[in-house]
């Protein structure tokens, strides 16, 4: 295609923005991989939508013509071979046959291809105003596939055209993303479908009541059930409908239909379907669903689409779709965390006591068969628990999959026949159901002996929750679940330990659980504000190490703020010490706090507004305070700012928040200039958190935020890099690092106008590998100074600069 020039941007871009569109372009269209970097404050989403979405309609017009032309060279060439003699003498038609046979086939299918494509066009233009009967709907639905199966299942048989899959990590971000979207002139012909949990869709406050994720999943596919059942009961003659049957009153098909063109004909976002759902009295869940296959764009969460077993139990197809990753910094640890599954010791315990209990009660009821598998359940929490309390205290083991269940003596039992019978008799629903009726679990015989025993010894097990026996039995069913994977996607890593003992499956090859996209995708689009290191990604996500062919483009665009507006210093040196250095061996030094405080003291004085400081732990935040108040820095800097920690608990940081921004708010008159934040890297507020204009005109780095290595499962991920990536392995700490700091120092600098400070305090970031991991957009315009005086005088000229002009 040719160069565009016009994204229909609904208003005049900047110089940054028409690069990014232009690159994002042209990667879909030569069917590539694209690893971008654009900003907060750049406008990133509007960048996409206009981007992806100018490609998509030339593409369909290309891809028209294309089949056109196809057609009508065909239809010539069919023509041609009954025209003439052939060389035996025989006449073309009858010489010819087989293959006018093969050309035919051929032609039949550009035929319906051309006929499909038409077809959508002319169903998105009518549901603009509302022209399409439930009759046209279905056939519509019905071409989409080579055969009409149930409307459940007919998706493994589409051959829809291209579709463009937009996710994100969390509901509000896609929320976000449709506020975007409808800013755009796009918005009048585009058919988006937008997928949430049930949690989020679920309309039925029987189902909603039950809280758990897992719970109202189970609930919701039970009735659907129910509902199928019921409908052969009324086809059938000789049945009558079950009385006792449960079923959704808003899973009804024909009004499901009707609410699919509704949301095929408009931009909705997740909480406005969910409101026109209960309105209508629709399933939204469902119906969005039901739409998926005619939509043109598909808004979903990481976790719809990341797990193949929700994405296809979502009727997602990847083949030959376009994906964009968005906030994609985080798409190797959202892999990782959604294939991982853990259980603590209580967990095991307390599912083994109730699935006990269940088979005391029922074992005259159920067939020998369930019994069985009830019992095989029982005998493998069992033997969790001997393993676990096997282990010295604080000590850990890491085993493959297979050497686990063989060490556990439980090598014997099919765990793919429990993990079918958990699914065919929703048996953890069951479970639930039982725990709550028997008003907890007895305890008794040897479990009561166990119980007994461990409040004796040093390693206890966790103390279970009020609701732990509604959700643990879904993280047990989850846990089995894992041990069917493949022995070389993970490892079994079990601890011992005072403060929890327990038992995971983590996942490891990232690159694996990722290939479905890398084989299907006709282009994938991972994109972020902050994405360096990038070698992450091609290591662990496409596995450039055996795919060395794969074509992936990489592009970091500049901001859209003045290069004056930044000012980026890596502090080497404190007042007193020469070369500062906060690592885990010299942090605690006296010598070294102390200039920390003296730092900090001299930093408030001269910057305006909020000042967030980065620590690497909640424990080394408590450690510098307390030496803080000893030396009485306090007192200095609350003349100054107003000081405020990060809470440990999540719950509480937005309180927090609204009282660090109430200080930010200085007035004329105020005695105090602003706040000072210590935070987390990793934390709450490390990520997502907006810290724009006054609340963030400087952020800190102190040290480096380096992984504790003796952590038994970054020990574990260690090792497997190492066997199965040897030359990436040898970076990994420091990637894992400047990740973290990349997304901390992204806080700040949030739209054009903004300016701010980012100081990175300690002399190991002036290093050339380390400043090559920073944003372009920071390290252009990086300073690193060896004297802490000029580093001084160097941020309150640029404060000065700033209170003057702005």
């Amino acid at each position: 295609m040719a160069e565009v020039q016009d994204f229909s941007f609904p208003f005049p871009p900047y110089h940054v923005q028409l690069n990014l569109m232009k690159k994002m372009y042209d990667v879909l269209d030569k069917s590539e991989i694209g690893l971008f970097e654009s900003p907060t404050g750049t406008g990133k989403s509007l960048s996409i939508i206009c981007s992806s979405l100018t490609w998509y309609y030339e593409h369909l017009k290309s891809n028209e013509k294309s089949l056109l032309e196809s057609t009508e060279k065909l239809k010539k060439d069919v023509s041609d071979l009954d025209v003439g003699i052939s060389n035996n003498g025989e006449p073309a038609w009858f010489s010819n046959y087989g293959e006018k046979q093969k050309i035919a086939e051929r032609l039949d299918q550009c035929s319906k291809d051309l006929e499909l494509l038409r077809s959508l066009h002319e169903f998105h233009s009518a549901i603009r105003d509302e022209d399409v009967s439930y009759d046209e709907f279905d056939d519509l639905f019905a071409k989409l596939h080579d055969e009409y199966a149930d409307e459940e299942n007919s998706f493994l048989k589409l051959r829809q055209p291209t579709q463009i899959i937009y996710c994100s990590r969390t509901h509000s971000q896609l929320t976000q993303f449709i506020s975007e979207v409808k800013k755009t002139k796009f918005i009048e012909k585009i058919s988006m479908v937008t997928l949430a949990s049930r949690d989020a869709l679920c309309i039925n406050s029987s189902v909603r009541s039950l809280g758990n994720i897992n719970a109202i999943n189970d609930s919701c596919l039970k009735m659907k059930n129910e509902k199928y059942k019921e409908e052969e009961e009324d086809d059938s003659p000789t049945k009558r409908k079950n009385p006792k049957s449960k079923t959704c009153p808003y899973y009804v098909h024909s009004r499901m239909r009707k609410l699919s063109t509704k949301i095929l004909s408009s931009v909705i976002d997740i909480e406005d379907l969910a409101k026109l759902g209960a309105s209508k009295k629709t399933c939204p869940y469902y119906s969005s669903r039901k739409a998926l296959p005619l939509a043109q764009l598909v808004v979903v969460p990481y976790s719809t689409i990341i797990d193949a077993n929700v994405r296809t139990s979502s009727q997602i197809s990847l083949k030959n779709n376009v994906l964009i990753i968005d906030e994609s910094h985080n798409i190797l640890n959202a892999i990782e965390n959604i294939h991982s599954s853990r259980l603590s010791l209580s967990e095991i315990s307390l599912v083994a006591q109730i699935m006990a209990d269940y088979i005391e009660k029922y074992k005259q009821r159920l067939t020998p068969r369930n019994l069985l598998y009830c019992k095989e359940i029982l005998a493998v929490l069992k033997a969790f628990r001997r393993f676990i309390k096997n282990l010295p205290c604080d000590s850990s083991v890491v085993l493959s999959i297979n050497d686990f269940l063989i060490k556990l003596s439980i090598d014997n039992i099919n765990i793919f026949e429990l993990v079918k019978y958990f699914e065919t008799v929703s048996l953890a629903e069951r479970l639930c159901f039982f725990a709550k009726c028997s008003s907890g679990p007895r305890v008794s015989g040897p479990l009561q002996f166990l119980e007994n025993l461990e409040s004796k010894v040093n390693c206890k097990e966790d103390t279970p929750s009020e609701n732990v026996s509604t959700t643990t039995i879904y993280h047990v069913r989850n846990f089995f679940k894992a041990l069917n994977s493949e022995n070389s996607l993970g490892k079994i890593v079990v601890k011992s330990s005072p403060n929890g003992s327990y038992i995971k499956f983590l996942a490891l090859d990232t690159c694996h659980l990722f290939a479905d996209f890398v084989q299907q995708c006709r282009s994938i689009i991972l994109i972020g504000g902050t994405m360096k290191p990038t070698q992450d990604f091609n290591v662990r996500l496409f596995n450039t190490d055996v795919n060395k062919d794969l074509n992936i483009v990489q592009f970091s665009c500049g901001h859209v703020v003045p290069s004056n507006h930044i000012h980026p210093v890596v502090i080497c040196s404190g007042p007193n010490i020469e070369k500062i250095e906060f690592s885990y061996k010299t942090r605690l030094e006296s010598n070294v706090l102390s200039e920390l405080c003296l730092v900090l003291t001299e930093v408030v004085n001269v910057v305006p507004g909020g000042v967030i400081v980065f620590f690497s732990s909640f424990e080394f935040i408590d450690q510098v305070c307390s030496f803080m108040q000893k030396q009485k820095c306090f007192e200095k800097i609350q003349q100054k700012k107003r000081f405020f920690i990060e809470p440990k608990s999540s719950a509480d940081c937005e309180m927090v928040l609204k009282k660090f921004a109430a200080a930010c708010d200085v007035k004329m008159g105020d005695s105090h200039t602003g706040a000072l934040l210590f935070s987390v890297v990793g934390g709450k507020l490390s990520e997502g958190i907006n810290f724009s204009d006054n609340l963030g005109r400087c952020v800190i780095m102190v040290g480096m935020p380096f992984a504790n290595v003796t952590c038994v499962e970054l020990k574990a991920k260690m090792r497997y890099l190492s066997k199965n990536h040897g030359s990436f392995f040898n970076n990994y700490l420091e990637h894992m690092c400047m990740k973290a700091v990349n997304q901390c120092i992204g806080r700040v600098i949030r739209h054009r106008d903004d300016f701010a400070a980012i100081l990175l305090f300690d002399w190991r970031y002036s290093k050339d590998k380390i400043l090559e991991m920073l944003p372009r957009w920071i390290s252009s315009n990086l300073q690193v100074s060896k004297n802490f005086q000029s580093s001084l005088s160097s941020i309150k000229s640029f404060f000065d600069y700033h209170h003057k002009n702005f």
